[in-house]
């Protein structure tokens, strides 16, 4: 006999969906990318995913997550941005991806872009007898306003803002994902062929 158990979703979860509404990531060299797929396509189980996402930027990281709302439009953005960067952190483990990259994410409600930075830490205390299981936390940093569509100014300040951060994904979280993401990936295939 079958039985379907429907359980209420509390009413603190009721702003979470499954996806973000924006993402900005980095469009990969094409010989990076050949190598990314060559690397997964030869490891035990290959995982097409180098991300959290379900969609066609599966292959592409992404440095910044972003969710929008209205303003008092009476959702939490924060809620769908913590469920999405929680999401990341944990391919990342389940990768075998070092966590030590913090994540950004924005939220942009009404006119404000205001930008946080997650770390992840594994807590030593939660660690079993064999060292393998622990609880993952995570450090919210911000929020930095980059700044608003209300002014020119302010317009000028936010496009700045952003540019920066382009830079930031273009220089110290590329020479990370190479490292860190496509070096698991090399390491994961070698081991496959022993």
């Amino acid at each position: 006999m079958l039985r379907v158990l429907v359980i209420p979703v509390p009413t603190r979860f009721k702003d979470l969906d499954k996806k973000i509404d924006l993402a900005i990531g980095l469009q990969l060299h094409h010989i990076t990318k050949a190598a990314l797929c060559t690397a997964q396509a030869e490891t035990i189980e290959p995982s097409k995913a180098i991300n959290q996402a379900s969609t066609f930027i599966h292959q592409n990281p992404l440095l910044l997550s972003i969710e929008v709302k209205r303003t008092y439009g009476g959702t939490d953005p924060m809620v769908q941005l913590a469920a999405w960067v929680a999401a990341e952190f944990i391919k990342c483990e389940i990768e075998e991806v070092d966590i030590g990259m913090p994540a950004l994410a924005m939220e942009i409600e009404g006119d404000y872009w205001r930008l946080y930075a997650v770390v992840a830490t594994i807590d030593e205390a939660d660690l079993d007898a064999n060292g393998t299981e622990g609880t993952l936390r995570l450090s919210v940093m911000g929020q930095v306003t980059l700044g608003s569509t209300d002014s020119w100014l302010s317009m000028c300040r936010l496009y700045a803002n952003l540019c920066c951060i382009v830079d930031w994904g273009r220089t110290v979280y590329l020479e990370w994902f190479g490292r860190e993401v496509l070096g698991i990936y090399k390491k994961k295939a070698a081991a496959a062929f022993r």
